[in-house]
């Protein structure tokens, strides 16, 4: 006896349903559930206080100071900031903090437009940034570059932020320009399910895989070109060795430089790191050298997702990385270990003939094969 029609259909139904489930793309969705791990508020007036509250607002903890506030905007944003959403953060790093406003059409040499823009710089880019010409669109803060906000607390990509009016939280509007005495708070959300790390086989069509603090695992991306040098990158000279320099929504900058001292004759002389990219964004034109050069590991989403991009998404490139988390190597397939210290321009750096020299007495013979970014938030 044929069975009925309806019958097959809800087997059909039930069969796809529980393809459907195993696919990373409707996994993403299960890790969705979002809370509110703290916010920041900042206010835009010189000595103006910089805040953390870990309970929605209702008491908070000091964190710096403003040495300066923003009264401009920035309307010719880095290129990929047009991807961002708007009133979020759209690039943090040890060193500055960046806020998109809207989208900005005007100029015409760019297609698909710039993001407006305003940000915060640490101490020291405050610093720097005053010997050459004064940045009206960032509010400067005395807090040190890879700390506070700027490291374990800084505002994930993607938060969005307000405007305190009274008790209550306003939306900015798009034309939007800080003025001073505006109290600015930054929500940052947290994905319930926590990423305990997540580790990079650093060889062609390796796989990216999250590994959460419950014990599951999840491919995340793959490598499609692994990264076998390093560069002068700026801002690395901030932090030190195996520590996340910066992040957007398509590029995690890992710093492989001692962090700097009192005395500097040069800054290039400190600088060294490396760049994970993704393959959208080394078309980009101010990303030309990374199309051929070893100081960029290029990624895609995972092999089982093709004709998908991997801009944007949880967890490399929203809602996880944080400036100063701690980045670990394995080399040789061993044990993990701290990121060799490296600066200049070295394009083999992580090859087997350089790493065996740079360790004087050890042999090594297949050089830098895993790479590990790890959550100072998991425990």
């Amino acid at each position: 006896m044929k069975p009925k029609y309806g019958a097959v259909v809800l087997r059909w139904i039930l069969m796809w349903i529980f393809l459907a489930l195993l696919t990373p793309s409707l996994t993403y969705a299960r890790q969705a559930a979002v809370y509110e791990a703290y916010r920041i508020m900042i206010e835009n007036r010189k000595g103006g206080g910089i805040s953390l509250s870990g309970d929605q607002g209702n008491t908070w903890q000091s964190v710096g100071k403003v040495t300066r506030p923003a009264t401009h905007v920035d309307k010719s944003g880095f290129p990929r900031s047009s991807q961002a959403g708007d009133l979020t953060v759209c690039e943090i790093a040890a060193d500055h903090i960046l806020v998109k406003i809207t989208q900005n059409y005007e100029d015409r040499r760019y297609r698909y437009g710039r993001g407006t823009l305003f940000g915060l710089f640490s101490l020291e880019a405050a610093h720097l940034q005053k010997k050459y010409r004064d940045d009206n669109t960032m509010i400067y803060t005395d807090i040190p570059a890879g700390s506070g906000i700027f490291g374990k607390y800084a505002p994930l990509l993607g938060s969005r932020f307000y405007l305190a009016n009274g008790n209550r939280l306003a939306i900015p509007q798009p034309d939007f320009v800080p003025r001073e005495g505006d109290q600015i708070i930054i929500i940052v959300e947290s994905y319930v399910k926590t990423i305990r790390y997540v580790v990079f086989e650093n060889r062609f069509g390796g796989e990216i895989t999250a590994h959460f603090t419950d014990g599951d695992t999840l491919i995340v991306g793959s490598v499609l070109r692994p990264v076998e040098g390093v560069g002068r990158f700026i801002g690395t000279e901030f932090l030190g060795p195996g520590k996340v320099r910066q992040n957007h929504g398509s590029s995690i900058g890992i710093s492989t430089s001692r962090r700097i001292g009192k005395k500097i004759r040069s800054l290039n002389d400190y600088r060294g790191g490396f760049q994970i990219v993704t393959s959208e964004h080394i078309y980009d034109s101010e990303l030309l050298p990374a199309r051929v050069s070893s100081q960029w590991m290029v990624v895609g989403p995972a092999l089982s997702e093709t004709g998908r991009y991997i801009d944007q998404r949880y967890p490399l490139f929203s809602r996880f990385i944080t400036p100063g988390m701690r980045v670990e190597a394995r080399i040789d397939n061993k044990s993990w270990e701290p990121m060799p210290e490296m600066t200049g321009d070295e394009k083999e750096a992580f090859l087997p003939r350089q790493l065996t020299k740079y360790f004087e007495a050890r042999y090594v013979r297949r050089g830098l094969t895993h790479i590990r970014l790890i959550n100072p938030h998991s425990n």
